[in-house]
């Protein structure tokens, strides 16, 4: 038999479908349904603007030959549009959760977003795509 036995002989033992759950957390998260989409779409947007920096400035660093000063003012415009995205994301991320209220905890939403993301940004970081050829598609 082993350990696992006997773990279906429980009467009371309650047995869920996949789609009853998927709806029952629907349910739950449904009040939590637009700091949910803020959080998304706020990571979403902070992905994009840093998986972009690296690549435009690969491609200003291949240009070099061409003028050296318009490759500087091109990645100079990247760091400061990165900066100023931060500057405004930053508090307005922090107003957002010292205001959410769940029962877990005001930052514990915001974790459990950011941590797929952060997951797939972890492996883009070290599996990045070949940007060899005119085949790049962004």
């Amino acid at each position: 038999m082993g350990f696992f036995g006997n773990l279906n002989a429980e009467k009371y033992d309650r047995q869920y479908t996949d789609s009853y759950l998927i709806r029952r957390i629907g349910r739950y998260m449904g009040r939590y349904r637009m700091q949910v989409f803020g959080i998304v779409t706020s990571f979403v947007v902070l992905s994009i603007t840093a998986s972009l920096q690296p690549i435009l400035i690969s491609r200003g660093v291949d240009a070099l030959d061409a003028d050296v000063s318009l490759v500087a003012l091109i990645g100079g415009a990247i760091l400061l549009a990165a900066r100023l995205l931060d500057a405004l994301q930053d508090p307005l991320l922090g107003w957002w959760s010292d205001r959410t209220a769940a029962a877990s905890g005001s930052r514990l939403p915001f974790l459990v977003a950011a941590v797929p993301m952060l997951a797939v940004g972890m492996v883009g970081l070290f599996h990045p795509p070949s940007i060899h050829g005119e085949g790049l598609a962004v």
